[in-house]
């Protein structure tokens, strides 16, 4: 059997790194399934928040007049110096 830096690998090595490979990949499978779920989630809640602000078309009544917002008014700035 060799001995050093570049001997092969025992039985017990492999079947250990080939355990952890799988868990890690098990992780990592979770991990995306957790995100995907997480995602899928945030868009169902930001659609049914966009369904609730979109307007409400209207009903066979007065027409409604769209009125210019009022214009807004600038403060004066205050000067710096001490007096």
């Amino acid at each position: 059997m060799k001995q050093g830096k570049n001997k092969p690998l025992e039985a017990d090595e492999v079947e250990f790194l080939e355990g952890v490979a799988e868990h890690e990949a098990l992780q990592e499978r979770l991990q995306r399934e957790s995100d995907a779920l997480e995602l899928q989630s945030f868009q169902l809640l930001r659609e049914q928040a966009l369904v609730r602000r979109a307007p409400v078309p209207a009903v066979a009544g007065p027409a409604v007049q769209a009125t210019a917002p009022a214009p807004v008014r600038k403060r004066a700035q205050r000067c710096c110096a001490i007096r």
